[in-house]
């Protein structure tokens, strides 16, 4: 009960963050001058970086993670047929563990929100702001991953819970709250959080810095792989800042954003026979 309880508790503090934070829109740091090129698209690169990252731990576990493990139990609640069964993951349906629920927001959350969040700050300057525009990312990654996750029609544990609309409607609403979450985390940080200057900036990158330094001491070679990224995306931005100096201004026209939207839309448009599909079997499976 306690463990149902912090997630509870988890999955409501993200609520109050969209609440409070959602309206903010995304504020790029302002343009500076004066020290060497590189360094800066150096410093502008650390700070999407961290920000995405930021974003993405957040959503991970207050959403991701802790909402999805309600979503979780509350379906096993509505299949009492099903308790002692074990899921797809291989664990004990209605069984509830600290084990488990840290595992499943640490490898489960803590993924989707990474991965959202840098999804995220790729599409977000042709996405409306405020909690809009989160709403919009968290529906569109619903449609578009359906063959992925969460709602994955082969999942088996879909066929053991439900009901199937049950299932449907609330892990529907938690992608959309998820892509909401991201949006505010990220409009919000993008305020506070400033560009590398010195020293006591650091502070603001213990995201960055901490996930790096636990990468290193854990897996040694994807700290290089993300170590080389950035590295490689500061170089790319120098290069583009050299040669297209107004790139920025250009990008920012009005047909860009709205080409930009056109295919965002129709990516989306591209993956709802699959996920109409997939809804459909789940609703099959589980009247």
């Amino acid at each position: 009960m306690l463990v149902m309880v912090g997630c509870g508790l988890l999955a409501l503090s993200g609520l109050l963050i969209i609440g409070i934070w959602g309206g903010h829109a995304r504020t790029p740091p302002a343009p500076t001058s004066g020290g060497p090129l590189l360094w800066e698209v150096l410093r502008r690169t650390l700070w999407w970086a961290n920000l995405s990252l930021s974003a993405g731990i957040a959503a991970g576990i207050l959403l991701a993670g802790a909402g999805g493990r309600l979503v979780m139990r509350l379906l096993a609640v509505m299949s009492p047929e099903a308790q002692g069964r074990l899921t797809e993951a291989n664990e004990t349906i209605g069984g509830i563990t600290l084990s488990g629920t840290l595992g499943f927001i640490v490898f489960a959350g803590l993924f989707t929100g990474l991965s959202a969040a840098l999804l995220y700050s790729v599409l977000q300057r042709w996405l409306p702001s405020g909690r809009l525009g989160g709403a919009i990312f968290g529906s569109g990654l619903l449609v578009g991953l359906s063959a992925v996750e969460p709602l994955r029609a082969d999942n088996r544990d879909f066929q053991i819970l439900g009901p199937g609309w049950l299932s449907v409607l609330a892990f529907g609403l938690l992608a959309v709250l998820h892509g909401m979450l991201v949006a505010a985390v990220a409009a919000r940080l993008s305020r506070a959080v400033p560009l590398l200057r010195r020293t006591r900036d650091l502070w603001a990158y213990a995201p960055l810095l901490g996930s790096l330094l636990l990468l290193l001491l854990a897996a040694p070679a994807a700290a290089a792989v993300v170590i080389g990224a950035i590295i490689l995306a500061a170089l790319a931005g120098t290069v583009i800042r050299w040669a297209a100096p107004n790139w920025e201004a250009r990008w920012r026209q009005p047909w860009v954003t709205l080409a930009g939207r056109v295919v965002i839309a129709m990516a989306v448009l591209a993956a709802v026979p699959a996920f109409t599909l997939s809804v459909s079997e789940i609703l099959a499976a589980r009247p």
